[in-house]
């Protein structure tokens, strides 16, 4: 709601006529993705044809993609490598399809928080989400170790104790070995086990450093999922006569103290003045 309708029409419309075109030119175009506004394809035309026949070929296929009543695409040189979102694909000697990960130059790692800002399961998260995404989009072991050792290497930078990121390096790359190892089902089973473990967690939130999170977690096992002499949590009966879904709890901590109402919002509706929405 209250977002203009344009950009997904015209999406919707350049669909329509990509799913024209690309019939056309399967025979150079081997690979073709959309991510909203941006295109990426390998083109790789047939090898009896001339230098002049494929040049040819790549100034007919721009000129079908912009044949659509005004609406036009900006087009890259054709080069090897190609840098597209945060990766790098590149045709190597041999043929193989080489990927690494791509960062612009200018690219500051405003991402990793600094020691002190956030509980230290926001860190845990983005080492284990990051490791992995590391491990999926670089194709070569060297790589994958290098931009390893710089994520490593910045989380350092911004305060972080060398000996709480070791075991919990070694450990992320361990898990992301052994997901990136399985196949694309045993992958899904994995996720969708995750999500549903979630879905019968009992979500609650609390302000950091004013009582340990292992302190509530035992607190909660032992007074209501599991207290001793009664009947487990998830196996009593509710009023509709439905097992009660629940069998973990996940704690949620609000922003650290020292950050004070940094990142909060503002109440400006006390503030003097029109209200915000009486301006053109």
């Amino acid at each position: 709601m209250g977002k203009h309708p344009t950009p997904p029409c015209t999406t919707i419309f350049d669909g329509l006529h990509a799913m024209e075109y690309l019939l056309t030119c399967w025979s150079c175009l081997q690979l073709f993705l959309r991510y909203m506004g941006d295109g990426y394809g390998n083109w790789l035309p047939p090898a009896e044809l001339t230098t002049e026949q494929s040049d040819a070929k790549w100034l007919e296929f721009k000129d079908e993609v912009n044949n659509n009543h005004g609406l036009e695409w900006e087009f890259m040189d054709l080069s090897n490598p190609v840098n597209f979102l945060d990766m790098t694909t590149m045709i190597t000697t041999d043929g193989c399809i080489k990927t690494t990960l791509y960062e612009k130059p200018m690219a500051l790692y405003l991402f990793i928080p600094p020691y002190p800002a956030h509980p230290n399961i926001v860190s845990i998260g983005h080492i284990f989400g990051n490791t992995l995404r590391i491990f999926h989009l670089n194709s070569d072991a060297n790589d994958k170790t290098k931009e390893t050792v710089i994520f490593y290497q910045r989380f350092l930078t911004c305060g972080h104790k060398h000996d709480e990121l070791t075991p919990l390096f070694l450990n992320t790359i361990e898990n992301a070995r052994k997901f990136i190892a399985m196949s694309n089902g045993q992958q899904n089973a994995t996720k969708m086990q995750k999500l549903g473990g979630f879905k019968k967690a009992l979500l609650t939130h609390k302000t950091p450093y004013k009582t340990p999170p292992h302190k509530i977690q035992q607190l909660f096992s032992e007074i209501v999922l599991c207290p001793p002499g009664e009947e487990p949590l998830n196996e009593l009966v509710n009023i509709f006569n439905l097992n009660i879904p629940i069998d973990a709890m996940i704690i949620v901590n609000h922003h650290a103290p020292n950050l004070e109402d940094m990142f909060s919002y503002q109440n400006i509706s006390t503030r003097p003045g029109p209200p915000v929405f009486s301006f053109p």
